[in-house]
């Protein structure tokens, strides 16, 4: 058998045989096509499919990955607000 046929088990001259980077842009590229729900994983600091950590340990679920990325500016938003919310009921009647 010639060398560099990839056949038989062979591997092609000049690549690694094992898994690559083709391997790698595939599985990401699957699972940006996966519908959701996503979420956000309070671990691992990534957005992460259904299949993934425990609830108790994740934001969401959203219907989009984009929405995923996006969760922990949105809870500091929602945060900062119910606090300006509460700072003003604090104050209501401070005037008098």
């Amino acid at each position: 058998m010639d060398d560099g046929t990839a056949r038989g088990g062979e591997t092609v001259p000049g690549t690694t045989g094992g898994i690559g980077w083709t391997q790698t842009v595939v599985s990401v590229i699957k699972e940006a096509m996966m519908p959701g729900p996503w979420y956000w994983c309070l671990d691992h600091q990534r957005v992460e499919p259904e299949q993934g950590c425990a609830n108790d340990r994740r934001l969401g679920p959203y219907a989009t990955r984009a929405e995923a990325e996006n969760a922990l500016a949105r809870a500091r938003e929602r945060t900062e607000a119910w606090d300006a919310e509460d700072a003003a009921e604090d104050a209501w009647g401070d005037d008098d």
